[in-house]
């Protein structure tokens, strides 16, 4: 993963102009849900998403690379109430991914969300991502995924360049489906998720178990 990037985007003011407000993402999600399952907020950046869920009564583990992004959001967490916990988590290394797992209760039956994570990561750190799905969906849980698709390639970006990828969704559903995950519900559009200038390509997909 390009972690320099990140910590340094944490760690500066720049952070501040992201929303302090829900995504429509989350809010789709929640829309969808059954009951009000604990979450696992994958990227969890500047916790708006993780708030919510959390104020939507959810228990909610927020994790993120950027030790800078994790403190801010278990300060704002401690100082509000929201009783969210976060942990700083390398998607790029097997180990970190796993040891996180292994500190979950499965019998909790965790949903796993990550928005805007999917395209800024390496494809190292996207296996070890579909790996912690694969745990979530075989523990009773769903995943839920937004993220840029290779139509949003050439567009300009109001965060500027940094490192993405522009994946097909088709090459994620195939992704998933070799880690035995099937796509149950799936969007491709502009206008989910604009933000000032910019209106994305972005997929949503909701994510359970093959078969």
């Amino acid at each position: 993963m390009r972690n320099d990037h990140w910590q340094s985007f944490y760690s500066s003011p720049a952070s501040d102009r992201v929303p302090l407000e829900e995504s429509s993402f989350a809010r789709w999600v929640t829309d969808r849900l059954d009951g009000h399952p604990p979450m696992v907020d994958v990227g969890t950046g500047t916790a708006r998403d993780a708030r919510f869920f959390a104020m939507k009564t959810h228990e909610v583990v927020g994790i993120d690379y950027s030790a800078a992004a994790v403190e801010s959001a278990t300060r704002r967490s401690e100082l509000d109430g929201w009783g969210a916990r976060f942990q700083v988590v390398d998607l790029s290394d097997a180990r970190s991914v796993a040891g996180f797992a292994a500190g979950l209760d499965w019998s909790r039956g965790w949903n796993l969300y990550a928005r805007f994570l999917v395209h800024a990561i390496t494809d190292e750190a996207r296996g070890n991502l579909w790996t912690l799905l694969a745990q979530v969906v075989e523990a009773g849980g769903e995943g839920w995924l937004e993220f840029r698709t290779d139509k949003d390639a050439a567009a300009e970006k109001v965060f500027g360049e940094h490192y993405r990828q522009y994946l097909p969704v088709d090459q994620v559903a195939e992704e998933l489906a070799a880690r035995g995950l099937r796509v149950v519900e799936q969007i491709e559009s502009q206008g989910l998720a604009p933000h000032r200038d910019e209106d994305p390509w972005v997929a949503r997909l909701r994510v359970g178990r093959a078969g």
